[in-house]
């Protein structure tokens, strides 16, 4: 299992009820059978909706994607308890909204519009957690700054690995619901808007594709691809 974190603005209630979005023309029931694993959809939209809309991130949408092909509802349920437990033990359950469905594929393999390529689906999860407490208004966000939290939520990945005995992406740097070649292009564009952003995104392939890569060859990955300059 891999725990994936995005911010968004709105789109989830009708991407996880049609699974309509760019490059995919089938409907969600053609694709999925949907379980819902905790909380209600429509309340977890409705709350999103009232909160102010300042073109800002207004949920976080947690992606946990499967390298498995085939997961009990049962298993898939305790799951997602033992998540929200260890993600959200900061809070009071009257504190946020929580709410989670599992996607079991129908159709086991895709066309990849992006890559021309067939990639394989397996089952995976989404939660919803709309940025804002319930009791008082206030800002909600149990990851806090994510990039100085990302060891924490890979603390949380792996216990549930370990316990359940899922796949880990620790193990296989090619786990993924996609092909690498999608997430370089998926993500190099949305991270590299500058002046250097075909350096970036080099490097960025650079590195994704090399499942042995260490210190010293990153070091002289960066070397072949201009100069390097370290700072203390």
């Amino acid at each position: 299992m891999l725990v994936r974190v995005r911010g968004y603005n709105s789109g989830f209630a009708n991407y996880l009820r049609t699974g309509q979005k760019n490059g995919n023309h089938l409907h969600r029931d053609d694709l999925d059978k949907r379980l819902i694993l905790s909380g209600d959809l429509d309340i977890t939209d409705a709350i999103v909706n009232a909160m102010p809309d300042t073109g800002d991130d207004r949920y976080l949408h947690i992606a946990l994607p499967f390298k498995e092909d085939y997961i009990s509802e049962e298993v898939l349920k305790t799951v997602v308890e033992d998540f929200k437990s260890s993600l959200m033990n900061a809070y009071r359950e009257d504190e946020y909204a929580f709410y989670a469905e599992a996607h079991i594929p129908k159709i086991k393999r895709v066309l990849n519009e992006k890559t021309g390529e067939m990639e394989d689906r397996k089952p995976h999860i989404h939660v919803i957690i709309p940025k804002v407490n319930l009791v008082d208004g206030s800002y909600l966000n149990p990851l806090g700054y994510y990039p100085h939290n990302e060891k924490y939520v890979e603390a949380i990945q792996e216990s549930i690995n370990h316990r359940y005995g899922f796949e880990s992406p620790r193990d296989n740097h090619r786990f993924n619901v996609t092909d690498i070649s999608d997430f370089i292009s998926k993500y190099k564009g949305d991270f590299f808007k500058s002046d250097v952003r075909n350096f970036k995104e080099n490097l960025l392939t650079e590195i994704l594709s090399d499942k042995d890569l260490d210190y010293a060859k990153f070091m002289s990955k960066l070397d072949e691809l201009g100069k390097v300059r370290t700072s203390s």
